[in-house]
């Protein structure tokens, strides 16, 4: 679990990790941050206490399962965050919620199967996601394409990220086919040709 720029997000928070250690505050924001079960709460339980001793035991020879980091302006909760063992993390996944224990176990599933992670929350394959946005687009038109892009995770290319250009408001654009008011190859409406 080298990717340092964290896994996918759940509920729009990233929980990041490095080397071999899970960010227990990110996990527990992106759980909702349920009361009582903040990373402190959970550490406290003697089981808690009785597995971190067998992991660091057996997996991290001499060195702190768990680590935390006060202050410093950091995302956690006062600035501060616990980082723990991938192995440890996956237990306090559990204490969080089940539905959460279950995304990260398929999260590290699939990084264990060498799949690329796929930052959608629904996990769907990435034509499927475009598929769901050209039918939008075409349903409700270019402002719901564009809010579904954004919803369903896919890239952002930098032309996208250009504002939007600049029109007249108070005029409408001509149709297809139509020819604009300032056009001066419009004929007159009255069918006068200009000349009196």
């Amino acid at each position: 679990m080298k990717n340092g720029n964290g896994l996918p997000p759940y509920n729009d928070v990233v929980i990041r990790n490095r080397d071999e250690m899970l960010n227990m505050t990110d996990m527990w924001k992106a759980a909702g941050s349920p009361d009582g079960r903040a990373p402190g709460d959970w550490r406290a339980l003697e089981s808690t206490k009785e597995f971190v001793a067998h992991i660091e035991a057996a997996f991290v020879a001499g060195k702190s399962g768990i680590e935390t980091r006060k202050g410093g302006g950091g995302r956690g909760v006062g600035g501060g965050a616990t980082w723990a063992h991938w192995q440890i993390g996956m237990a306090y996944a559990k204490y969080l919620s089940h539905k959460f224990h279950a995304w990260c176990n398929s999260v590290v599933r699939a990084h264990m199967e060498g799949k690329v992670l796929d930052s959608s929350p629904s996990g769907q394959p990435f034509h499927q996601r475009l598929g769901a946005v050209r039918t939008g687009m075409h349903l409700w038109g270019k402002e719901t394409g564009r809010q579904l892009w954004v919803e369903m995770n896919l890239p952002i290319v930098p032309g996208m990220r250009l504002p939007p250009r600049q029109r007249d408001l108070f005029r409408k654009p001509p149709e297809e086919g139509e020819k604009g008011e300032d056009d001066p190859e419009k004929d007159d409406e009255s069918g006068n040709d200009g000349d009196a």
